[in-house]
């Protein structure tokens, strides 16, 4: 006799043989009708290790412990979160930093800034777009547009505090580039610096006191740009004064000026306009054969008072600054007089 069999054996106490199903007599939670456990072990002696109970990928964390992907070892409970579009950590699904929402092949956690236009990303061209496209130091400046004339600077806009300013626009009469093909048109200079351009009415460029509605001025210009030479202004006759002693000959033409002209003077009758001590007024030499004063005769000056004396009012002569040749004869009338009556 040979004893007791092998198989009827039981090695763990678990109170199973192996002739009686126990499939490992060395494990005591191995037998027949065992409760399968989380350890990689047929627990149960039926039908192998079973599949939750792998580790395919070698993490040391198995399915049934809460492994959600036994085919990446980067993936188990707890696990690290990584920049890679997978849920590492096995809760609560991929972050949503990890996206792709645009399929631009790079995810929000490595840089993309606007997961939603497939033209942004960490490294992408700059596009005039006024987006910042490449994800760094935020849009160029060039792509702004600061007039909102719907012009960025990349797209041609010259001035971008001038919304009637960009390329394309309407030139104005303004002294601007307003198209921006770097050129302002000539007739929008203001070369005299009047604050008029051609194109605004000045019709002389070079001249500063000449330009549309300005004060018209007696200088044989247009100054207002109306199409008229020194119109609405106050003319004068003027006399020709060749001797220069501010009277002129009413004998000869006149003309009509508005402002003060060499050789003329805007007082007439002078009796000899080749004569400067010869105007009315002027002293006269008694007996010289000149009427200086052009009173008409080489006599005295009128004094205004009669041969008796007396003016006009019956005053007779104070004399306090000079006697007239008539009222000093009356002074000496009464000497005379009583001379006679002495002689006689």
């Amino acid at each position: 006799m040979n004893g007791v069999p092998a198989d009827e054996a039981d090695g763990d106490s678990d109170g199973q043989r192996i002739c009686g199903g126990d499939c490992d007599d060395a494990v005591a939670t191995v037998y027949t009708g065992a409760t399968e456990l989380c350890d990689g072990v047929d627990n149960d002696c039926v039908n192998g290790v079973p599949a939750d109970e792998a580790d395919g990928d070698s993490d040391s964390q198995r399915i049934c412990e809460g492994d959600c992907d036994d085919a990446a070892a980067t993936t188990y409970l707890g696990a690290t979160e990584l920049c890679d579009g997978v849920d590492n950590d096995c809760e609560n699904g991929v972050p949503a930093d990890e996206a792709d929402g645009d399929s631009d092949s790079q995810r929000i956690c490595e840089g993309d800034c606007d997961d939603a236009a497939a033209t942004t990303y960490l490294g992408a061209t700059e596009l005039c777009d006024g987006v910042d496209n490449d994800c760094v130091e935020g849009v160029p400046a060039d792509e702004a547009d600061g007039d909102a004339d719907s012009q960025r600077i990349c797209e041609g806009d010259c001035d971008d505090l001038d919304a009637v300013t960009y390329l394309g626009a309407t030139e104005l009469c303004d002294g601007l580039d307003n198209d921006c093909d770097s050129v302002v048109p000539d007739d929008e200079a203001d070369a005299d610096l009047d604050g008029f351009g051609t194109c605004a009415g000045d019709c002389d460029d070079e001249d500063d006191t000449t330009f549309l509605d300005a004060p018209e001025q007696c200088d044989g210009i247009d100054n207002d740009c109306d199409g008229e030479i020194d119109n609405d202004l106050e003319y004068v006759t003027y006399y020709v004064d060749a001797d220069g002693d501010g009277f002129g000959d009413d004998t000869l033409e006149t003309i009509e000026e508005c402002v003060d002209t060499e050789g003329y003077s805007t007082e007439a009758g002078d009796c000899d306009d080749s004569d400067p001590t010869v105007y009315p007024g002027a002293p006269e030499t008694e007996g010289n054969g000149i009427d200086e004063d052009c009173n008409g005769d080489d006599g005295p000056q009128d004094t205004g008072f009669d041969d008796t004396g007396l003016d006009e009012n019956g005053e007779r002569c104070g004399c306090a600054t000079g006697t007239p040749a008539g009222g000093l004869a009356w002074l000496l009338l009464p000497g005379l007089a009583l001379l006679r009556r002495r002689r006689s």
